[in-house]
């Protein structure tokens, strides 16, 4: 890694700051020394607590919500080096971390002849870390995201999810497994609850027929989905149009 230039860094807490949506011209990681809460990055929400570390992307929106008492570290800087800096929130496995980030905000405090140099140069151990430490879940969790918002998009399309699956560069049961396990259910359970909650709302505010909104919402048949609707809701569909 190299072309690291430190552009800011400060320790804040929330008994003194208020923190608000902001965006940087550079890239900022954000090291929580205490506290849980929430942080919203580029329009994505994401659970944070204790030892948990952000990478911001340049102008991308961002806030914290912590939850009571909280400290965070941040540093911004400008980074033109050959790895990919993946913007998300890692959880920190050691403590390797925060002693770097410690050494870095020791070197502004003391300033001794080359400080912004050993600083900047503890900046790329860190980097270095925290991509090896998140590398194996960062691509899948954001292709995950990718897909899952696609599928919200495209329910009524015919879609084999095996071969959307390979945008996250595994095989369809290393996908599902991770997808399950993220949002509790498996992507084609997620892409059927899509179609019958997009149905049951045409059932109750349009006047199309069971067999149209079966088609609308991506269903080969209308047997299917009368199927599919009753094992799920109880009730046929036509009986759900009827008694709502």
């Amino acid at each position: 890694m190299s072309d690291i230039k430190i552009r800011f860094l400060n320790r804040h807490n929330t008994k003194t700051n208020s923190f608000k949506l902001h965006s940087h011209k550079c890239y900022e990681i954000v090291y929580f020394l205490s506290g849980s809460g929430k942080t919203l990055i580029g329009g994505r929400s994401h659970d944070i607590k204790e030892d948990c570390i952000c990478l911001v992307a340049p102008n991308s929106e961002h806030i914290e919500h912590i939850d009571g008492y909280g400290e965070i570290l941040f540093i911004g800087f400008d980074y033109r080096g050959e790895l990919p800096l993946r913007e998300g929130v890692y959880a920190s496995s050691d403590k390797s971390c925060l002693r770097l980030m410690g050494k870095i905000f020791s070197e502004y405090k003391i300033q001794k002849l080359g400080f912004r140099a050993a600083a900047e140069s503890m900046l790329s151990l860190l980097l270095i870390s925290v991509i090896r430490g998140s590398d194996s879940e960062a691509k899948p969790c954001k292709d995950l995201f990718y897909i899952k918002d696609y599928i919200e998009q495209h329910f009524d399309q015919k879609r084999n999810l095996k071969e959307l699956s390979l945008l996250t560069g595994y095989s369809y049961d290393h996908f599902r497994h991770i997808f399950k396990s993220r949002f509790k259910v498996s992507p084609q359970e997620y892409l059927i609850d899509i179609r019958l909650e997009k149905a049951k709302l045409l059932l109750l505010k349009s006047k199309l027929s069971c067999t149209d909104i079966a088609y609308r919402c991506g269903f080969s048949s209308s047997i299917q989905f009368s199927q599919m609707f009753k094992a799920r809701f109880g009730v046929s569909p036509t009986a759900y149009k009827i008694t709502n």
